[in-house]
Parts: structure tokens; C-alpha cells; sequence
């Protein structure tokens, strides 16, 4: 590949790989433009000359100060290099470096012919020429090839001249020998292949990456960190050393996953050092003879990579979520890919079409299999434990460890996988009402599949906590209404009517019914303030005593409630301040405090909502108020009568 001359002697090989089993053609992708008519890219049923090869160097290089592209596909990796001395004054010529997998290397360069400053420095040339009995340098278009592997000849290694072919049309004027015509059919093929790859990326350059950018759109920073946090990996693995990601194979497929580690939760250190991101990868068996499905169980190395054990080379894509800086919440997803697990991860380029379609298809797969082991193991993520013992405790056996006191649990120190898990949730959670904002779709939640751990950790708080854990619960697990959509649907008591109580000090009563569907229903007094929980009030108001319809009056404004969870509030001329949504079910119930700084609602889902008024939107909510979300109880069939603090 580099070379002081132009004829590369003995050129580095080229590390290769194996795509998976259902790699597509170059086929033009879905829903991307057709590449311009004037693409600069040489016909793919031709063979290459000088100035078709520095047609294809001016695509795949544009920028000037790019001197080297490199990637694979398939089974070809190429290296594309123009004219230039690097750092280590290396002389690299106007070059293409092809390998088939284990079959064929193929080397094509353009080397300017070598000029003298002056005629004695030209006559030194030549007479070292004839001192040393060498060739004269030349300069010129050179095609080389080498075979490698079982088929290969006792000369296997050695670079051969590759023999010129007619070109599409010509007829042809000579007869090569087996070898040689073998040779000039794989390099015709990997050529053609090589011209589609481009011609995708030009594609892809020409309409600003539209995968890419799907990909980031879908594929979150936050979606990836919670991905990593299913008990299905981190509870096989406590101990894990830092870098290092569990995984296990499903089919062909191995899928690895490392959680996050937050700020504050770095060995040696209480509340500082750099965040380490989580990281997901999928990874799959190159080897020729190594097509079957393994049905390995799951493991991790020192290296975290799939196929080490057994001597397997492994192709892989790995998404790794980098934070900004050690305290920051923003984070951004690293996207790599290499061709050996003992490889470098390199950055995958953002034109790589072939390789962005892959990944996305096989991210869709890995995020399937990863939930469906978790449904497979249950609220604990543990397949050994007991069918009867209650999800709630198998569900705190995971998120805080047994040998933790269920008060330092809920106080908030740093054990087990719930520090991370609030980090990660809370992440998800902004992101997520931000894109909302900005009137983007906010797609599935991907908090959904901790939901029931986090529920089960509100209830164990709940019961057992003081109101100072509570309000710290609340605010490390924002509420996320999407994913507990289920339960306010099925097991949700309706709330309402609301009514503030006068000179009570910041009391409010709701009335909530015995059970879903039943007419039957009682009173709960609440305090805004210092209480951890509701507490069973009889109430001297009936339920039918107070309005029913869910808007209630404040201070230059009123708020109303609708069927989709949502308070809208206006001014007393009729003009639309502001939106907020606190539940998926019907509002039923809307309440102000005489100061108009609280605002109380109560849902159809056996939610009750308390919003206080702060200095801007609530970061976890889709809103325009400023009100943000300040407790939340629940009546839910199972719970006690007098429901759940979140």
C-alpha cells in the first residue's frame, strides 16, 4: 500500500471479513434520490485505466486535504490513496488496495514518472541504475495481483502483473492461463462492486445522509442506555470491569450491551469523574466454514468481544454513548464498526449506506431478542427465581442489593442498578418532551421496558419511606404516562371532582371511586406539604355536592381538562396561554389554589396530578406552562385505598 517507488514489493495485507449471510447487492436503496446523472464516477462495466481511477479517487476523496478512504463490504475490503507524503514521509501514490476474502489482493496505482531538479542529479540516477543492476524507475498505470489461501500456487504472495482485458465491446486478443483468468474475473467483479458502493455514497452525500440521520433520530443516546440496563446482561455481571460488555448469542446474532455509569459512580470516586456511556454491539461469525447458528450461552472477556474463545473471526457495529463533559446530561452516539473483533473500532463513515441500512435492520433485531429474554425472565430479570414470589420484591432484589438497608436504598446511595437507572431514565425523559417541543414524533418510550421495576421501587417507598424519600424517588424517576398507559387504563379508580379546602393550610380532598367501575366512591384529604402519603378522609362534601366538569378558576385565568390527558388554561378573555399534559386518560378533575400557584387534576387513570408553579417548563412534560410536576398518587386496583406516592 505504501510504497518509496510505485511497485509495491511487499505490500501490508489488508484485514477482511465476511458479511452476514443476507447481505444485499448494490441494488439503489429505498427511498434515497437516484445519484446525479454527471455522478464522477467511472462505468462499472469497464475496466479501470489511469483516468478512471482518479474518476473514482475525486469521488470517494472530494476534500483535498483527504488523502486515504478505507472501508469493506461483502467480502471486499478496499483502501483508496491519493498522491502524498504523510507525517512518517511515506510516499503514497494515487492508488486503489483490493481484497477479496481470503482469495485475491489486487493493487492499482498511478505513479508520475520521477523528475530530476537538475541534469547532474539525473545522470546520478541513471548510474546508480547501472551500478546496482536494477530496473530504471518508471512511472505510469500498474495492475498487480496476488492469490492467497488453499488454491493458491507454490508462488502464493508474490505480486503478479495482472493482464490487460478487453474492455465491454472489445473482442478479445489473448488466451491466459487458468490462474490469470480467474484472476481478472474476481477483480472485475470486486471493480463493479466497488463503483455501486460509491455510487450509493454519492447518493447518500448528495441528499445530506438521510440514513444517518434516521438512525440518530431512532436510535437515541437515551434508547441505547436503557437498552443496556435490561437485567437480561448487567445482573449476570456486578463486578464487570469497566470497558468490558456481556453478551450472548442469538442465532447468528451476538448482542453485547455495557450499562452506563453516571457521574459520581466511578471506582474511588463519590460525586466526580467522567461518565462512562453505555454501549451496545452487535456482532456476527466471518469465518467461511462457521455459517450454523451458535447456541452459545452468555459470556463476556477481557475485551468484551464475541468469538474469542473459540477462534472465530467477528464482524461487529458498536454504538457508544459519549457525554459531553462529567456533569453534563447532554450526550451524543458514537457510531463504529470493524471488520475483526481483535480490530481497532473505527468510526462507520456517514456515506456508508450498505452499512447504515444493515445496522439499522439489525438494531430492530438485537432490541427484539433483548426484550423478549427480559419478558422471558420476569420483573427480576432473574430466570431462577420463583414463579410465586412477588414481582415488587424479585423487582427491589435487582435495584437495590439485599445486603443495602431498604432506608439507605431509598435515601439514594450509590448500589446496585437503579443510580444508573434513574440517570438513564431521566436522560430518556427529556429528550424525549423535548422532541415533543419541537413538534418532531416522540415514537415509542424506551422507559417502557423498566416500567415495572420502577413502579414496584414507588411502592416499596411508598410504604416503607418517609416523605424525604419520597420527594427524592420523584425526583430521580420522573413519571412517564406512555408507558404506564396499561395499568391507568385497566386498573385505574376514577378521580374526581377536586375540591380545595379553605382555611386549611394547603389541604385539597378528591374523591375516588372503590374500583374501577364501580359507582361507589370516597373521600381522601391530601396536603400539599409534609405528608409522604394520602391518608383515608371521610369528607363532609358528597360526591355529587361538587362540580363535576373538569375546569376550575384562578387568578386572571381558568383550566380546563380533555379526554387526552391534557390541561389547557386561557385568559379571562378566551386566549390560550398555555397546554400541559399529565396523564394518557380523560381529565376528569381540575383544582386551583386560591394563590393560583398550585394547580391539582385528577384523571380517569386513577392518577392526581399536583403541578406547582416554577421558573419555567417542567423538563419531563409536554408543556408550555410553567407549572412543573411536584407529586403524583396513584389508585390503582392492587394499591391500598389510599393509593401510591410517586
Amino acid at each position: 500500500m505504501k510504497n518509496a517507488s510505485f511497485q509495491p514489493l511487499s505490500p501490508e495485507p489488508a484485514s477482511s471479513s465476511t458479511p452476514p449471510a443476507d447481505e444485499t447487492g448494490r441494488a439503489a436503496l429505498p427511498g434515497l434520490p437516484p445519484p446525479a446523472a454527471s455522478a464522477p464516477l467511472p462505468p462499472d462495466d469497464e475496466l479501470p485505466d489511469a483516468f478512471r481511477l482518479r474518476q473514482l479517487l475525486r469521488a470517494a476523496l472530494p476534500d483535498k486535504s483527504a488523502h486515504k478512504a478505507q472501508g469493506w463490504f461483502g467480502s471486499t475490503d478496499f483502501l483508496l490513496t491519493r498522491a502524498h507524503v504523510d507525517e512518517d514521509s511515506d510516499t503514497y501514490h494515487d492508488g486503489l488496495f483490493l481484497t477479496v476474502w481470503r482469495q485475491w489482493d489486487f493493487w492499482l496505482a498511478d505513479a508520475p514518472a520521477p523528475t530530476h531538479a537538475s541534469l547532474l542529479q539525473a545522470l546520478a540516477a541513471q548510474a546508480g541504475t547501472w551500478l546496482l543492476r536494477r530496473p530504471a524507475a518508471r512511472g505510469g498505470f500498474v495492475q498487480l495481483y496476488r492469490r492467497h489461501g488453499p488454491a493458491a500456487s507454490a508462488g502464493a504472495g508474490d505480486w503478479m502483473p495482472l493482464p490487460s482485458m478487453p474492455q465491454a465491446g472489445e473482442a478479445a486478443g489473448h488466451a491466459y492461463d487458468e490462474e490469470a483468468t480467474a484472476a481478472l474475473a474476481a477483480f472485475r467483479e470486486a471493480w463493479r462492486d466497488l463503483i455501486g458502493y460509491w455510487r450509493l455514497a454519492l447518493a447518500q452525500r448528495q441528499a445530506h445522509h438521510p440514513l444517518r440521520q434516521r438512525l440518530l433520530a431512532e436510535w437515541t443516546a437515551e434508547r441505547i442506555e436503557l437498552l443496556a440496563l435490561l437485567p437480561s446482561f448487567c445482573a449476570h455481571a456486578p463486578e464487570r470491569r469497566t470497558g468490558a460488555l456481556q453478551g450472548r448469542w442469538a442465532g447468528p446474532l451476538w448482542i453485547g450491551t455495557r450499562p452506563a455509569r453516571p457521574p459520581g459512580m466511578q471506582p474511588g470516586a463519590r460525586r466526580s469523574g467522567a461518565p462512562e456511556g453505555a454501549a451496545l454491539r452487535l456482532a456476527w461469525r466471518t469465518d467461511a466454514d462457521a455459517r450454523e447458528p451458535h447456541t452459545g450461552s452468555a459470556h463476556s472477556d477481557d475485551d468484551g468481544d464475541a468469538g474469542d474463545e473459540t477462534g472465530e473471526a467477528v464482524a461487529c457495529y458498536q454504538l457508544t454513548v459519549e457525554h459531553t463533559a462529567a456533569h453534563s446530561p447532554h450526550a451524543r452516539l458514537q457510531i463504529s464498526y470493524a471488520q475483526r473483533a481483535s480490530d481497532e473500532l473505527l468510526p462507520l463513515p456517514p456515506e456508508a449506506a450498505d452499512h447504515h441500512r444493515r445496522l439499522l435492520q439489525l438494531l430492530e433485531q438485537a432490541e427484539g431478542q433483548l426484550l423478549r429474554w427480559h419478558a422471558a425472565e420476569g420483573p427480576a430479570g432473574d430466570a431462577s427465581s420463583g414463579a410465586g414470589e412477588p414481582s415488587m420484591q424479585r423487582a427491589m432484589a435487582w435495584l437495590c442489593p439485599p445486603t443495602l438497608p431498604a432506608a439507605e436504598a431509598a435515601a439514594g446511595t450509590p448500589q446496585g442498578p437503579w443510580p444508573a437507572l434513574s440517570h438513564s431514565w431521566q436522560a430518556a425523559g427529556r429528550a424525549r418532551a423535548a422532541r415533543v417541543r419541537r413538534g418532531l414524533p416522540a415514537g415509542a418510550d424506551p422507559r417502557a421496558p423498566h416500567a415495572t421495576r420502577v413502579l414496584a421501587l414507588a411502592r416499596h417507598i411508598g410504604l416503607h419511606g418517609d416523605g424525604d424519600a419520597a420527594a427524592d424517588f420523584h425526583r430521580r424517576f420522573a413519571y412517564a404516562p406512555d408507558c404506564y398507559a396499561e395499568y391507568a387504563a385497566a386498573c385505574g379508580r376514577n378521580v374526581g371532582p377536586v375540591i380545595w379546602l379553605p382555611d386549611s393550610g394547603g389541604l385539597f380532598a378528591a374523591c375516588v371511586q372503590a374500583a374501577p367501575g364501580q359507582g361507589t366512591a370516597s373521600w381522601v384529604q391530601i396536603a400539599t406539604q409534609g405528608l409522604p402519603r394520602c391518608g383515608p378522609r371521610e369528607h363532609a362534601h358528597d360526591a355529587t355536592s361538587a362540580p363535576m366538569a373538569p375546569t376550575a378558576a384562578g387568578l386572571g385565568f381558568t383550566v380546563a381538562g380533555d379526554a387526552q390527558g391534557l390541561l389547557h388554561a386561557q385568559d379571562s378573555e378566551g386566549r390560550p396561554l398555555w397546554h400541559h399534559r399529565v396523564s394518557t386518560r380523560a381529565v376528569t378533575a381540575v383544582a386551583i389554589s386560591p394563590d393560583g400557584r398550585t394547580v391539582v387534576a385528577g384523571t380517569a387513570g386513577g392518577e392526581l396530578v399536583l403541578l406547582r408553579k416554577s421558573g419555567g417548563p417542567d423538563p419531563f412534560a409536554d408543556s408550555s406552562s410553567r407549572y412543573a410536576e411536584a407529586a403524583r398518587w396513584l389508585f390503582w386496583e392492587e394499591d391500598a385505598g389510599a393509593g401510591i406516592r410517586w
